[in-house]
């Protein structure tokens, strides 16, 4: 079989008393454990986009736009407020894990 297997995990189990402090400390830690994270972005760029780094005050993206990053102060979790600010979902953010391949 060609290709590997990846397994995909919720960053957000629930939206309850989700900061968007909180949220960037999530979607660190699952960098950090080496897995990007695939969302949504809405308001100023309104597309899907990857995650794939971060910096102190920005989340670097891998993004089929061109986007570069994105500041953390820039993000809401509320959705009626889109100028200038990207809205995340947290329903539409996944972290992907590679697997090992099965013969390993």
């Amino acid at each position: 079989m060609a290709g590997f297997r990846i397994r995909q995990h919720r960053v957000f189990k629930t939206k309850a008393q989700l900061r968007p402090s909180k949220v960037v400390c999530a979607i660190r830690r699952h960098l950090n454990c080496g897995h990007p994270v695939v969302l949504i972005l809405g308001g100023a760029y309104d597309h899907w986009t990857v995650i794939s780094g971060y910096s102190q005050h920005r989340l670097h993206l891998f993004d089929s736009s061109g986007y570069c990053w994105i500041n953390t102060r820039s993000i809401t979790l509320d959705e009626h407020l889109t100028d200038g600010i990207h809205f995340l979902s947290p329903d539409a953010t996944w972290a992907f894990e590679r697997l090992p391949d099965r013969s390993e």
